[in-house]
């Protein structure tokens, strides 16, 4: 004999289910969420320190070694970052590209 499920067992699975996905976004005092931060952390006072004519290792030493350096562009460097504060839902994203002329610093930009 097969049993079926009756209405009211069906709307009780939904609801439980919805119910257990909609949890998530769900805030409960006195729980800790953990910051993820990942990437070059780059602050203005260390953007302000970058002159003109620095050498690469002297842009490493300012800003950190950059997150991507392309093979084919090597007077390009990229520099990004990622910030989640705990109880945010929206990252902050920073993305800085670095620009040598003849191996040396020539401006940066921010995307």
């Amino acid at each position: 004999m097969q049993k079926t499920l009756t209405m009211i067992q069906r709307l009780f699975i939904l609801l439980t289910a919805f119910f257990l996905f909609g949890c998530s976004n769900w805030h409960f005092p006195g729980v800790y969420k953990l910051e993820i931060d990942q990437g070059n952390k780059i602050s203005a006072a260390a953007l302000k320190k970058l002159e003109p004519g620095m050498t690469p290792r002297q842009v490493i030493y300012v800003l950190g070694s950059p997150l991507l350096q392309d093979p084919l562009h090597t007077d390009r460097w990229d520099y990004y970052s990622y910030l989640l504060p705990s109880g945010r839902l929206k990252p902050e994203v920073m993305h800085i590209v670095v620009y040598f002329k003849d191996e040396h610093f020539s401006y940066y930009e921010k995307r």
